[in-house]
């Protein structure tokens, strides 16, 4: 058995007895496969048609004439070979990720590399993002639509009062007057409710802030509040912020800010008791901003976890910590995009490390003038 149907056969596995793709499906699975080369003494000796395919060659004799440079720009790998790499090793020196593997065969060569059309990949993290963000939104939503209606059907209200005292006359009368404008007073009120809780919620549909700037963590927190409150009172949890005075300024992709915040939101929602509260927290300290999302534990049957295993060791970062019993809220895989999204502008998100309570903090560096204001 060579090496390249070795790795196949292990990457394989169970699946052997899944159907056959065809359609969408099948062209999406050949965009994300990876090519697999077969290496002796650092060199190719041998490719499958989906490693040519990257690499822009036409067959195994194109190969044999290229397998020097081809080991050159794998030997760039860096320290650390065992992780995927962005090598110049497509058509015209475009960039493939290579990911190099021992080969344990006997008679096999040494190792395999296993290339990777970086586009394809990048491609499909951005439409996991957007499908994940969709699926916090969703989930919102009810809750959300429940709470706007309040306003609506407050102001209804107050302007068919407002009509039957201006259809009396009451408004020549000193008090008739007054009750008007306390009516009015009402509608000015309610409409300024509506208007900001439909101006969080659009937010996060829109991607107008689709850009690095200097962003008010303080804003994006209460905003955050804001959102999470109706989907909390539907779980009888009581959402509460201790937010700083002064604005707390980092820099950060705002649209991708709100779903990561969205998501991670969700995802402490679900961690703690119902009902119970929550509290979301923002402090600055050393030059970086810490948000911290975390309330009383529920019952230990809220949040189960599988043990660690010897196939599947325990992980350093808990993704399981999302995930609620009965199959709603955020899953594991929000919490995981929410921490990409989170890293790629230089925050780290972790569980709640200390204290008696769950949840998840977020910490990130601060701007020079919010790290100046912490100082004072």
């Amino acid at each position: 058995m060579s090496a390249i149907d070795e790795v196949r056969d292990q990457a394989q596995g169970e699946d052997r007895r899944a159907p056959e793709l065809d359609g969408a499906a099948a062209d999406l699975a050949r965009a994300l496969s990876p090519g697999t080369l077969a290496l002796r003494n650092g060199k190719p000796e041998s490719a499958d048609p989906r490693a040519l395919e990257l690499l822009g060659l036409a067959d195994a004799a194109a190969l044999a004439a290229a397998a020097a440079a081809i080991a050159a720009a794998l030997s760039r790998r860096g320290p650390d070979g065992g992780r995927p790499a962005a090598l110049p090793l497509g058509p015209g020196g475009r960039p493939l990720l290579a990911e190099v593997r021992p080969s344990s065969g006997a008679g096999a060569p040494g190792e395999v590399a296993l290339l990777f059309d970086p586009a394809a990949l990048a491609a499909l993290a951005a439409d996991v993002q957007q499908a994940r963000h969709l699926r916090a939104v969703t989930h919102i939503s009810p809750a959300v639509a429940h709470d706007l209606r309040a306003p609506i059907n407050a102001m209804v209200f107050n302007l068919e009062i407002l009509k039957e005292t201006i259809a009396a006359g009451k408004g020549a009368e000193p008090a008739g007057r007054e009750r008007q404008l306390r009516y009015v007073t009402v509608l000015r009120d309610e409409l300024a409710r509506l208007h900001r809780e439909l101006e969080i919620f659009l937010a996060q549909t829109s991607g107008r802030g689709d850009r690095g700037e200097e962003v008010d963590l303080r804003e994006a927190a209460g905003e955050l509040v804001a959102l999470l409150a109706p989907p909390a009172r539907k779980l009888q949890v009581q959402v509460s912020s201790e937010l700083t005075e002064e604005p707390v300024t980092i820099a950060a992709n705002r649209w991708r800010l709100r779903q990561a915040l969205l998501q991670v939101g969700i995802a402490a929602l679900a961690r703690v008791g119902h009902p119970g509260r929550l509290l979301v927290a923002l402090s600055v300290a050393g030059g970086r901003a810490r948000l911290t999302l975390a309330g009383p534990a529920g019952a230990p049957e809220a949040a189960p976890t599988a043990p660690a295993t010897e196939d599947a060791p325990e992980p350093s970062f808990d993704l399981r910590l999302a995930a609620p019993p009965d199959g709603e809220g955020a899953q594991p895989l929000d919490l995981y995009v929410a921490r990409e999204i989170l890293a790629a502008q230089g925050g780290e998100l972790k569980p709640l490390a200390a204290g008696g309570d769950v949840g998840l903090e977020i910490e990130w560096p601060v701007s020079a003038v919010s790290a100046a204001r912490s100082q004072e």
